[in-house]
């Protein structure tokens, strides 16, 4: 028998009938791959004993929306998330509003795949219909609430389907880590949410609120960030490089910024002259006549003899530039990158505890390497002394360092 994928036409449908039951791997495989079947055709390859030929159904854009709902359910993975994939390919054409039985369907097949007990499925469907309007709300709200913030970021920073009720509700949860973050980097997020974000005291979610140029900040709302921020760095960037500054608030700002960022707010062209003085004054007062630092500039392999601080990296958390923060971590704690990228891909928040000592980062940012990186609670993360000790004893210390240079194997 000639496998269907040499035919020159259409195939037969009695043909089709005769390779969907053939023993032939192949040719089954082929047949699945076909655009020209007859639903009942792929429906019983969605039942095939062999993945691979359910693999390819759940691969083929024609196939009917109830052998879709069977493939969601099945015992292999990556069956369930090529049907994943392929929906998310085929949801911008979906009408949120008709009710045919084929959108039935589909929707059933997304609440199954939002439910898979893979994080990987589910992260499909969530960058699939994170910015559809038409999505099904609930499935929306339902991911928005994940308990892997892989998944619950992506609908929480771009779906429309959000209300601020519903953004409010879910800060005022207890969220897991990352949560409020992807919800401050929302394109216009309103006064009241933003407020709410930083009611919540999360630095690293206040400081992408203070980087979102499209978030609405009240100016009470900005004055509390700026009462705390004197001792936390992570925001001072962010606050100093905000449009639209108060007089007064790029006033108080100038009293404790580094130099760096104070002749950044010398030269903008949205303060008003009197204030560009008090920054003058403040810039003479705290620095005398030392001269500005020249720009730093971190490449991609972020070279030994690049300035960085514990701002950049902060910040770097806060916009979620992974690879900037291992960059960096490894030049100023003079260790491999890839010893701090095995730590993070194995959630060894002890090991970048360790690089973070040794890098002489200050405890708040060692916290937030943390609890960015390996995704671990604040309180379980490890910090250095007051008097600069390290965040645990000599030995765990050692044997951290020996795992990031690669000298001893992980476990």
């Amino acid at each position: 028998m000639s496998g269907p994928s040499s035919a020159p036409g259409p195939i037969d449908y009695e043909v089709s009938k005769k390779i969907a039951s053939s023993v032939d791997q192949a040719e089954r495989l082929a047949l699945a791959r076909r655009q020209d079947l007859r639903p009942e055709i792929l429906y019983f390859l969605a039942e095939d004993a062999d993945s691979a030929v359910r693999r390819e159904v759940a691969r083929n854009a024609d196939t009917p929306r109830h052998a879709d709902l069977l493939l969601a359910k099945d015992d292999d993975e990556s069956v369930r998330g090529n049907v994943a994939v392929k929906i998310g390919r085929l949801l911008p054409a979906l009408d949120a509003d008709a009710r045919d039985v084929a959108t039935k369907l589909t929707v059933q097949v997304l609440e199954t795949l939002a439910t898979d007990a893979l994080t990987q499925i589910r992260r499909v469907v969530a960058e699939a219909i994170k910015a559809n309007p038409a999505a099904p709300a609930h499935v929306v709200k339902a991911l928005a609430r994940d308990r892997e913030i892989s998944v619950a970021a992506p609908v929480l920073e771009f779906s429309p389907l959000l209300s601020d009720e519903d953004l409010l509700e879910i800060i005022g949860s207890t969220p897991i880590q990352g949560a409020i973050a992807a919800i401050a980097r929302r394109v216009g997020l309103g006064e009241q949410v933003s407020h709410a974000v930083v009611d919540t005291g999360d630095v690293p979610a206040i400081a992408a609120l203070l980087s979102n140029d499209t978030a609405q900040i009240r100016e009470e709302t900005l004055d509390l960030v700026i009462d705390r921020a004197p001792g936390i760095a992570a925001w001072h960037a962010p606050l100093a490089r905000r449009r639209g500054l108060a007089p007064r608030a790029a006033r108080r700002i100038a009293e404790y910024v580094a130099r760096e960022l104070l002749d950044e707010l010398a030269k903008r062209d949205d303060i008003d002259p009197e204030t560009l003085e008090v920054i003058a004054k403040a810039i003479s007062e705290r620095f005398g006549n030392e001269p500005a630092a020249p720009p730093v500039r971190v490449t991609a392999q972020a070279r030994t003899t690049t300035r960085i601080s514990s701002v950049d990296i902060a910040v770097a958390l806060a916009e979620n530039r992974t690879t900037y923060v291992m960059n960096a971590l490894a030049t100023m704690a003079a260790l491999p990158v890839s010893g701090i990228a095995a730590a993070v891909r194995m959630n060894n928040h002890k090991a970048l505890a360790a690089a973070a000592w040794r890098a002489k980062l200050d405890p708040q940012t060692t916290v937030l390497i943390q609890t960015q990186l390996c995704g671990v609670p604040p309180r379980a993360a490890l910090r250095p002394g007051r008097n600069g000790e390290p965040p645990m004893d000599e030995a765990d210390l050692a044997f951290q360092i020996d795992l990031l240079t690669g000298s001893k194997p992980a476990a």
